[in-house]
């Protein structure tokens, strides 16, 4: 159990150094329309407009933006964009406002992240706010049941890379492994548990870094085995 505990360790710090969940994915500024996993079109046009929105309740309603210098970036979580641009407002007296945050959509509307505003004359930071979006992204879904590999899972964890399940009861490696077929294309990394231990740190076994682990049995087996 122990071995296995460091061994997925640095699986996860490898796979954390090598992806990161807010950021760019290269296109520049120009970003592109996204589908989220319940089957969402979102434009970024659509980004930048609830990005104008947040800055309008959240600290100015007079806000007037410069649409050119308006932007949203792709990221590489579905639905998330990162939002910048400019402004000016009245009510605040600032002429020249630059601002930025990361944005995502959910099933109950729009949350912001990191969110700035910062004087573009003098680098003066207006405003710092962090909002709900990554606490809103982690219990997204939570209580949800998914069917996998003919099995009814419930979630109790959900992220854009990761996953934990569980059942009632702990399956066999047969049904584990028709779970995991169904999944492996949309998560990274797969946790399994019982309702009884469904609290991350409880799994009795886990698909990480392509290799399936047993925390029971201490055994680990690699992907060309798994799953012939």
């Amino acid at each position: 159990m122990g071995r296995i505990k460091i061994i997925i360790a640095a699986i996860l710090t490898a796979m954390l150094a090598s992806c990161s969940s807010g950021s760019t994915d290269g296109r520049g500024s120009t970003a592109l329309s996204v589908q989220t996993e319940s089957g969402d079109i979102i434009t970024p046009s659509a980004a930048i407009d609830a990005a104008k929105n947040i800055i309008k309740s959240e600290f100015a309603n007079d806000a007037t933006f410069v649409d050119d210098e308006c932007i949203a970036y792709n990221t590489d979580v579905p639905g998330r964009f990162r939002v910048e641009g400019r402004f000016s407002t009245l009510s605040k007296d600032y002429s020249a406002l630059v601002f930025g945050m990361y944005i995502q959509k959910f099933d109950t509307g729009w949350e912001y992240g990191n969110f700035m505003i910062q004087n573009s004359w003098d680098g003066e930071y207006i405003l710092r706010k962090h909002g709900r979006m990554k606490e809103l992204e982690q219990n997204e879904n939570i209580g949800d049941i998914i069917t996998a590999g003919g099995i009814d899972f419930t979630i109790a964890e959900k992220k854009p890379t990761a996953i934990r399940l569980y059942t009632n009861k702990k399956l066999s490696h047969s049904q584990l492994k028709g779970a995991i077929v169904e999944l492996k294309d949309h998560y990274e990394i797969i946790q399994f548990a019982t309702k009884a231990k469904h609290e991350r740190g409880e799994e009795y076994a886990s698909w990480t870094g392509e290799m399936f682990f047993d925390y029971d049995s201490g055994e680990i087996i690699g992907k060309s085995k798994f799953i012939q």
